[in-house]
């Protein structure tokens, strides 16, 4: 499943949501960003998390490593819904991305 793939469906299940559940409407790109930074949030508190049990029993960092990876999935998933809904290619402008942030490695600009 390419990424765009992916925006399509987590856009369909936002919109779902929205109608049954209340939730933000996925085309309101400012109540996504709120909701986006409310996850983001949720990563840094399940980050602090895992730093506290890194020290404690080997099971409590494992579940502690899986939050941390299910809220960070929660923020890319916002940025997908965002994306879908506004038309956005995904997965070319990663691409652009990811070759602007090569060049700035090879390089050193900014």
């Amino acid at each position: 499943m390419t990424l765009n793939e992916v925006a399509q469906k987590a856009f369909g299940y936002a919109e779902k949501r929205a109608k049954n559940e209340g939730l933000e409407n996925p085309l309101d790109v400012i109540a996504m960003c709120r909701h986006a930074s409310g996850e983001l949030f949720e990563v840094i508190d399940a980050f602090n998390r895992l730093q506290c049990v890194q020290c404690s029993l080997e099971e409590d960092y494992d579940e502690g490593k899986v939050a941390f990876a299910d809220e960070i999935a929660d923020v890319i998933m916002c940025a997908l819904i965002i994306a879908a809904g506004q038309g956005v290619d995904v997965q070319s402008a990663l691409e652009k991305c990811l070759e602007k942030n090569r060049q700035r490695a090879e390089t050193g600009k900014k």
